[in-house]
Order: structure tokens, then C-alpha cells, then sequence
């Protein structure tokens, strides 16, 4: 059996860019079990401690790598 977790990661191997959050359960009041940044489907940062942490991150390797925000999220 495929776990939701598995399907997502296989999902997140075609994407762009993506800030992702792994939950446990769907209840939004329990910590998420990770939270990361994929960048051309390859986890570049994972473990964040906040999700307003990884969106800092997003926009910090934006900036770093010297990358265009992509075409499809403008």
C-alpha cells in the first residue's frame, strides 16, 4: 500500500518550486513532521521550524541562487 506521504514526494519530484508541510494527521493543531523547500523536484531544505521560516527561506535562495521567480506563479 502507497502512503499519502510517498504520493506526495513522487508529486513534488515534478515541481518547480514548492514549500511543502508533512503532517501526521490532518488536524491543524498538531506540530507538522516536516516542513521543506523543493526546488526542480530536489528537497533543498528540510526540518524547518516554521512554515513562516520556510517562506523566508523561499524568497532567501531565490535571492542567493540568483533564480527568476518561475513564469507559472507571476
Amino acid at each position: 500500500m502507497i502512503s499519502q506521504k510517498d504520493e506526495a514526494e513522487e508529486e513534488l519530484q515534478s515541481t518547480t518550486m514548492a514549500l511543502f508541510v508533512f503532517r501526521d494527521n490532518s488536524s491543524l493543531l498538531h506540530q507538522p513532521r516536516d516542513i521543506g523547500i523543493i526546488i526542480d523536484g530536489v528537497e533543498v531544505l528540510n526540518e524547518l521550524p516554521s512554515v513562516s521560516a520556510g517562506v523566508a527561506m523561499v524568497f532567501g535562495l531565490c535571492y542567493a541562487l540568483n533564480m527568476e521567480y518561475p513564469r507559472g506563479f507571476r
